[in-house]
């Protein structure tokens, strides 16, 4: 009758929304609430005492669990009591793991308003005694994977434990305090970060404070989460200064200090800065922790990405190198990973995109080893690279949709965004330009957010290069003003390629005013900037950007004979067996001479290929889809552009339609 919206909508509580308020209804089955108070009523004592105090677990908990948490008073035996509670069907097993129980939402909402004010405060204090302790006790006792195996199994009751605490106020500081280190290692594992940020900031007290009170380094943990927690999510400024604080003050070693403060300034883009913090970490861990192993890995593998960054891909290499060797020593296959993953980078660099591929694909099954979203997601981003510089865009998408999801849910902003920068890019060479368009503006927000101003900059540079392929120089000039002055580093290259998009663009307004000439040499200008290769990924990708545009300035696409050939370049097409592509081809074709830029919408599309046909709109929609595909797979790929609203061709090619006999040259 309501449809599932309207139904959440009015969902205020599972026990009221839903009544039979038929005369011969009994009055125990008219609404959801009487239904379960007819089967507590039929409950001995211990047995509502029991079930009242097992809603305190938010979610599946474990026999242990149930005895440290359920109180009877000597009224019965625990475990005894939750097996005829289940045998009841008020407790269920849960169906992911054996020895484990869980309340329905209805059954536990019902439950916990029949636990009274002073049993619930204690109850709650059991189980936040009981959860507490035992993820501090595994926190000594496992290692990080099953830690993070363990934390995830009680993710509810920390959950529930830190959502209590921060309504309690001053008498529960202690207790979120405790909640906040016990989930910490599973938040910045797996996400999400924001819930934890603001409870970090509900636990700031003076004693967290490193400026009001030095000498509380029971509280020096919670500042240093707080403040990685900020970086992450792209409070970098916020971030830096409390680690300068934490130093000042020597809340930590200096060695992880320093490079904390280099993580800062690599994700505000401040890259030759990082890499001297990161030397400076490096140097006084080497005085004051010479067998330091994880950290010295730890410092050398951060080194080879700013390295990389600045062009030094030889430098990089030997530290990837020498940092996976030790993880490789110490068995830490997170660490093998993310070194495994820059050297990756560093192959497609080089234009070893088969090896590049193959070493990101080693990166990426190790990392899901360690189940952390982090280091899979770097992983994966790096296959995404190899599979774009190699030219398979649909690979590259598919992993990089997933990727930048991951890497944004464990608040790696600078990291997701440059996954969506580049599915943006991806568009953009797919020809479909408001998505790219789309895709960039979002991850610019996200770089001017955290402060990244080169990577910021590369994307206006792209947005201002979209602009200039559609035919708007004027919008895209504009942008290109908004772009600090150039420096020495490889994103300058990528950024001085996509300018080249305007000049392409003032070639095409010179061969419509008649200027050929003028257009010619523009062209020639742009082909010589274009001649040698770049190395660095965003460099290599505008690179052939450029050229295809390049391209669309000169090719003609030629229909002939009613669709039945056509010529883009030097390519022939003999389209006289394909019906509905050669209908299509035509539409297209006549609606870019007589409305640029504008798309053509699906039903006309389907219109002109099956004229005669009766279809369902999902059917017709996927023949429009397959034709163009087969279309662009047969050279017309870089000319076809869509949308949600339709196809065009793209609106800097030269279009000739030829009737049927004129076998005239192309213009």
């Amino acid at each position: 009758m309501f449809g599932a919206v309207p139904v959440l909508a009015r969902l205020g509580s599972f026990l009221d929304f839903l009544s039979d308020d038929r005369r011969e209804a009994p009055p125990d089955r008219r609404t959801l609430r009487s239904t379960i108070a007819w089967s507590w009523s039929l409950l001995a004592q211990h047995e509502r005492s029991a079930l009242a105090q097992c809603a305190v677990f938010p979610g599946a908990f474990d026999a242990e669990a149930a005895e440290h948490v359920v109180a009877l008073d000597g009224e019965g035996d625990v475990l005894a009591t939750v097996q005829a509670l289940r045998d009841k069907s008020l407790v269920i097993g849960d169906a992911a793991a054996t020895a484990r129980f869980r309340l329905l939402l209805p059954i536990r909402e019902f439950a916990l308003d029949q636990l009274a004010e002073v049993d619930a405060a204690q109850a709650r204090d059991r189980h936040a005694s009981y959860v507490l302790a035992r993820a501090e006790h595994r926190a000594g006792e496992l290692g990080e994977l099953s830690l993070l195996a363990a934390l995830e199994r009680d993710r509810d009751d920390l959950i529930a434990i830190v959502a209590r605490a921060r309504q309690g106020g001053a008498a529960q500081r202690e207790t979120l305090r405790r909640a906040l280190r016990a989930i910490a290692p599973l938040v910045l594992a797996r996400g999400p970060m924001q819930p934890l940020l603001e409870a970090l900031e509900d636990a700031a007290t003076p004693g967290l404070d490193p400026d009001a009170d030095a000498g509380a380094p029971h509280a020096a943990d919670l500042v240093l989460l707080h403040a990685r927690v900020l970086r992450r999510v792209g409070r970098i400024a916020e971030a830096e200064a409390i680690f300068a604080r934490a130093l000042a003050h020597r809340l930590a070693p200096a060695p992880y200090l320093h490079g904390e403060i280099a993580y800062c300034r690599f994700s505000a883009g401040c890259i030759p800065e990082a890499l001297a913090g990161w030397a400076r970490a490096r140097t006084a861990r080497a005085e004051i922790r010479p067998g330091d192993s994880a950290g010295e890995g730890s410092d050398l593998v951060r080194m080879a990405f700013a390295l990389r960054e600045l062009g030094g891909l030889d430098e990089a290499e030997v530290l990837a190198t020498d940092a996976r060797s030790i993880a490789q020593r110490r068995d830490d296959a997170g660490a093998e990973a993310t070194a495994l993953t820059i050297l990756s980078m560093i192959a497609c660099d080089r234009g070893a995109a088969a090896r590049g591929l193959r070493l990101a694909r080693e990166a990426v099954s190790l990392a899901r080893t360690t189940t952390s979203s982090f280091i899979e997601g770097i992983a994966l981003s790096a296959v995404a690279v190899a599979h774009h510089l190699a030219g398979e865009l649909a690979e590259a998408e598919l992993l990089l949709g997933p990727c930048q999801e991951r890497l944004a849910a464990v608040g790696l902003c600078r990291l997701a965004a440059g996954s969506l920068t580049f599915l943006g890019v991806i568009a953009w060479e797919q020809g479909e330009l408001p998505r790219a368009r789309a895709r960039l503006e979002d991850s610019l927000d996200l770089y001017r957010a955290i402060g990244d101003a080169r990577y910021a900059a590369y994307t206006i540079a792209a947005l201002g290069a979209i602009e200039a392929d559609e035919g708007q120089p004027a919008a895209a000039a504009h942008r290109f003003t908004e772009l600090p002055p150039d420096d020495d580093l490889p994103l300058s290259a990528a950024i001085a390629m996509h300018r080249l998009h305007l000049v392409l663009a003032e070639a095409r307004a010179a061969e419509a005013d008649g200027r050929r000439g003028d257009a010619a040499r523009l062209r020639a200008a742009v082909r010589r900037a274009l001649t040698e290769p770049p190395t660095a990924y965003e460099s290599r990708i505008a690179h052939r950007l450029c050229l295809a545009a390049l391209d669309h300035g000169t090719a003609t696409l030629v229909v002939r004979d009613g669709g039945a050939s056509c010529l883009i370049g030097e390519t022939a097409l003999d389209l006289a067996r394909r019906g509905a592509a050669r209908a299509l081809l035509v539409a297209l074709a006549q609606q870019r001479l007589a409305h640029p830029g504008q798309p053509i919408s699906w039903s006309q599309l389907v219109a002109a290929g099956w004229p005669a046909e009766r279809m369902l709109a999902h059917a017709a929609r996927n023949r429009v889809k397959v034709t163009i595909a087969w279309l662009r797979r047969a050279g017309l790929r870089d000319l076809i552009q869509s949308d949600e609203r339709g196809y065009w061709l793209h609106r800097g090619a030269r279009v000739v339609l030829r009737p049927a006999g004129d076998r005239g040259a192309a213009p």
